[in-house]
């Protein structure tokens, strides 16, 4: 064979043999680019501590009633507090005013503000604002909601014959609110047409009665949902009988909203000869939950809590908590074991020959190893501590003012509950638990009079508080492309920087703010009737003549500077359990610099 005839086959082996190399070096190439886009597993970072915050308080009072905010120090630091009243779509900022570390102050609203909804700002160490309503005898009281949201569950309701079911509906934002309705009953989700697309104004709250939505029904809840905008959800209820001579459960709690969770822990429940307790279970989900209860030291034949209960779908449940422990006073666990969360709310009814009464108590998402418990007074507030875990808890109960030497160690035993009168103490502020495993910490206030002032509250975990612990952190993908976006039609101008401050969540300029002390209330009942309440003509800070500053959304007021570059001076301290006419913290006072159209710091 000559070489002419050999060259052509010689020729197309090298060429195969050149795309084989090429095929594996692509393959190798693809391999490493993979790899190399492969993320390795992010390890938790700590999280800063929130240093400033908002607490929102939808509740007004109706006709008849009385109303105060409790406002209570989580931390041994300082406070820098705001208080805003919304009134006909403006808000009303009041001046600046601190909060002492670790106390508690209760200010009575003046009878001509009660209809306004307010929101707590604050800077520094964290508060926790509690709002309470009094009809001269009874209390009911909720904590204030620590964010806004653009949903909200709310479990508790009754609009049958004789009892009155609210929604409180607060939009504290520049921006109108569309919300929409949805019911839960015992039957399951109830949608109707009328409950659709409601309008919430900017700066504005809005309260329906629930009964022109579902009337005549026991265990209602009620899923808030935003279209538009964002509110702030809580309920009350007023309970009563449907015809005179009738026993049933009378009185009036506020419904705070909660989350649904896997796990619900309740502080606190109580069972005896007049008391009784409930849970109404809320599963806003779309399938069935099925649940387990447990309670603090159960009795010897109450293994019947083994067994699964069902909540419907959209529905609610009721389970009856009478004669489930051994002892009168006991905390509860909800667990689903479906993985389908729940809300839980525990319901108190007192029905005696010479006093009734009603409480209601929110159920926590999970345990924490601190807490702020805020609004019990002696003599007659109880702290309680559950420790829904399987090994001993040891707590530190601290209260500014004064407590006894065993609160500094305090044994709670497993699946057991520890309660700590406060007329053992003589507390000035809430108390502030710490723990080494987590437990759930709640009050209960009960007075031996014929008027029982009976409401109770599940106190705010430190993560809900100020945050912190560990988080994940954000990453980026190496094989994703980085390119800077830039607009096509204009070249972006440097913006300047507001050196005066008043950015959202802030409290104003950083400047050393003049501030005036909250002062600490007496130790009396906290609520003062809207009879005794302390007229008052609300007043409105205008900002200066000169002023050039535009307003700025959710900036809270501080002191204006003087001529002379220091901050004006502020009024004297107010006398200890008194507060002066024309606001919620009295006069207002001059040389502050208020922005009448701000709205409240943003979570």
């Amino acid at each position: 064979m000559s070489a002419l005839q050999t060259a052509p086959g010689r020729k197309r082996g090298i060429a195969l043999i050149l795309a084989a190399a090429l095929v594996v070096a692509g393959s190798v190439a693809a391999s490493q680019t993979t790899q190399s886009r492969e993320l390795q597993p992010p390890s938790p970072e700590p999280v800063s501590v929130a240093t400033s915050g908002t607490a929102y308080c939808p509740v007004v009072a109706s006709e008849g009633q009385g109303a105060g905010v409790v406002l209570a120090s989580g931390s041994d630091q300082p406070a820098e507090v705001v208080i805003t009243r919304y009134d006909a779509g403006v808000p009303h900022p009041e001046p600046v005013r601190l909060l002492e570390a670790g106390t508690q102050a209760t200010l009575p609203i003046p009878a001509e503000q009660l209809t306004q909804p307010i929101t707590v700002d604050w800077r520094g160490g964290p508060v926790v604002a509690m709002y309470q309503q009094s009809d001269g005898t009874e209390v009911a009281a909720a904590t204030c909601a620590s964010e806004a949201a653009t949903e909200w569950h709310l479990a508790g309701f009754d609009t049958s014959l004789g009892s009155v079911s609210l929604l409180h509906l607060f939009n504290p934002f520049q921006q109108d609110a569309l919300v929409s309705l949805s019911f839960g009953t015992t039957e399951g989700r109830v949608e109707l047409v009328i409950a659709n697309e409601l309008l919430v104004p900017a700066n504005s709250s809005t309260v329906l009665n629930l009964a022109q939505f579902r009337p005549e029904a026991q265990d209602l809840a009620v899923t808030v949902s935003a279209r538009a905008g964002r509110v702030i959800a809580q309920g009350e209820v007023t309970f009563a009988p449907p015809a005179d001579n009738v026993e049933g459960v009378t009185g009036r709690v506020l419904v705070p909203a909660g989350a649904p969770s896997e796990t619900v822990v309740v502080a606190e429940a109580a069972s005896d000869a007049v008391t009784t307790s409930w849970l109404s279970l809320y599963n806003p989900a779309e399938r069935a939950a099925a649940v387990q209860v447990q309670v603090s030291t159960p009795l010897g034949d109450a293994s019947t809590l083994a067994s699964e209960t069902t909540v419907p779908a959209g529905g609610t449940t009721r389970i009856s908590l009478d004669g489930l422990s051994a002892l009168p006073r006991f905390g509860v666990q909800v667990t689903s074991v479906n993985g389908v969360g729940v809300v839980a709310a525990r319901l108190s009814s007192i029905q005696d020959i010479q006093r009734t009464g009603v409480s209601l108590a929110l159920g926590a998402p999970m345990a924490a190893e601190s807490w702020t418990v805020a609004g019990g007074q002696p003599p007659d507030g109880t702290v309680t501590l559950y420790n829904p875990g399987s090994t001993v808890a040891t707590a530190s109960i601290d209260v500014v003012g004064g407590r006894p030497e065993t609160w500094t160690a305090v044994q709670v035993p497993p699946n057991g509950l520890t309660s700590l009168s406060l007329a053992q103490a003589t507390p000035q502020g809430p108390a502030i638990v710490s723990a080494d495993v987590p437990v759930v910490a709640g009050v209960v206030n009960l007075r031996p009079e014929s008027a029982t002032a009976f409401w109770s509250a599940t106190g705010l975990s430190g993560e809900t508080l100020i945050g912190g612990g560990e988080a994940l952190p954000a990453e980026r993908d190496p094989g994703l492309s980085s390119i800077p976006a830039i607009s096509a039609t204009a070249t972006p101008e440097p913006v300047g920087v507001d050196e005066s401050g008043g950015g959202e969540g802030g409290l104003g300029p950083q400047v050393e703010p003049t501030v005036t002390t909250v002062p600490l209330p007496d130790i009396e009942p906290p609520v003062v009737p809207e009879d005794t309440a302390p007229a008052a003509t609300p007043t409105t800070a205008e900002p200066p003549a000169d002023s050039t500053e535009q307003p700025t959304e959710s900036a809270s007021p501080s002191p204006a500077p003087s001529a002379t570059g220091e901050p004006s001076p502020g009024p004297s301290p107010l006398p200890p359990g008194q507060t002066e006419e024309g606001s919620l913290f009295g006069k207002t006072r001059r040389g502050v610099r208020v922005r009448p159209d701000r709205g409240p710091a943003r979570p």
